[in-house]
């Protein structure tokens, strides 16, 4: 094998190490420059969609407070007693009022209400609902079913605590999933609780907010209730207790915690809402985005890139390196074949040169030996004829 092989063997494998080197380095700094970037990102993403769940929920709120206003609900609630002809007519005017707000908030409302129930203690109530599908008719039953499920206790006033999801047929004859929330009336002196408005937002309304972003994420209600559960868990899955515990044991909003959730540790990133009846549950999924296959085509294509660069300088060095000595073989060799006027003639002023120079003089030095000997040799026999 030539000297030039040799070298540019030994040149490429160098260049090889020097890339593969170069290649983990880059791809180890990268994924974790980007990981660290992505998480970032995530999180602030997180944080404003949570962000936009929370101003829908409060716009509900706010929707609801307008139509205590606008329907005069909390005047009717304030009658204490009614007979049987003044509840009727009361209920009558009432049921009409809510019917036209419903539909008025689906048009202009940017929470819109799906449904609204109000129960007064007076005995006055209003639907919007067709089927009776509720566990409760009355103020007296909201109540009672509120406690037997400790949700009673968690009302503010003129706050809205989420409690249930369930399939509803509206006046509008449409089935729809809401995730229910109760409001109480009060007393504006005695502050005894005088009335209850049940209302239902539509779950797909909520789902569509972070459904594209996060598809992994979900909304549970603090009783266990699984308003939206995008990829992580169906509505018709049942929250673990002790992952209730834990969102409900945190000490502030927005956090972390560690937990196992479909047989798989995740870290989730939560958000409290709507009263702290409400959690926006965001798992972080561990993604090393350089693992995709667009990335690792594009790292490979670098690397391979850098190989050839480093390849092609490799075969230019070396031919450089060794181009002195192949012509320096070459005139070693025309000598060995009788030329000896052959001389060689250096490029560049390198050790090459240097050998090269002195092999000139030694072919200088031996060609006028060789011409001494010659004319020794004709003197001699020029004598030995005179003789």
């Amino acid at each position: 094998m030539s000297l030039q092989k040799k070298i540019l063997i030994v040149m490429i494998a160098m260049a090889f190490c020097v890339s593969l080197v170069s290649y983990i380095s880059t791809y180890r700094l990268t994924n974790n420059v980007v990981s660290e970037f992505e998480s970032e990102i995530s999180t602030l993403t997180a944080d404003h969609t949570a962000q936009m769940l929370r101003n829908y929920l409060t716009n509900v709120r706010t929707t609801l407070v307008r139509m205590v206003e606008n329907l005069d609900v909390q005047e009717v609630a304030d009658h204490r007693v009614l007979t049987t002809a003044q509840q009727q007519k009361y209920a009558q005017d009432l049921q009409n009022k809510t019917n036209e707000f419903v539909e008025l908030s689906k048009y202009i409302g940017s929470s819109p209400l799906e449904f609204i129930n109000i129960y007064l203690r007076n005995g006055v109530s209003a639907k919007t609902t067709n089927a009776d599908i509720f566990p409760y008719s009355d103020f007296e039953g909201v109540c009672n079913y509120l406690a037997e499920n400790g949700i009673l206790a968690l009302d503010d006033y003129k706050s809205i605590v989420w409690f249930d999801t369930e399939m509803v047929n509206t006046t509008s004859s449409r089935w729809a999933h809401c995730v229910f929330g109760v409001r109480f009336l009060y007393d504006r002196v005695t502050m005894e609780r005088i009335g209850s408005i049940v209302v239902g937002i539509q779950t797909d309304k909520l789902l569509e907010i972070y459904r594209q972003i996060f598809p992994s994420a979900m909304l549970i209600t603090k009783f266990g209730d699984v308003i939206s559960g995008g990829t992580s868990m169906e509505m018709t899955q049942s929250v673990p207790e002790d992952l209730l515990q834990a969102l409900a044991s945190a000490s502030y909003s927005p956090s972390s915690l560690s937990f196992e959730l479909n047989e798989q540790v995740n870290t989730l990133h939560f958000w409290r809402m709507g009263n702290n009846s409400v959690y926006f549950v965001v798992p972080v999924e561990e993604k090393e985005l350089l693992r995709s296959g667009e990335i690792m085509e594009i790292f490979l294509k670098i690397t391979t890139i850098m190989l050839l660069a480093v390849s092609v300088a490799a075969i230019i060095f070396s031919r450089t390196l060794t181009n002195g000595l192949t012509k320096l073989k070459k005139v070693a060799k025309q000598v060995a074949d009788g030329q000896w006027d052959t001389r060689f003639t250096p490029k560049l002023h390198d050790e090459v040169a240097y050998v090269g120079l002195q092999f000139n003089d030694m072919l200088d030095q031996l060609e006028k030996y060789y011409n001494d000997v010659q004319l020794y040799e004709q003197e001699k026999q020029n004598l030995q004829i005179s003789l």
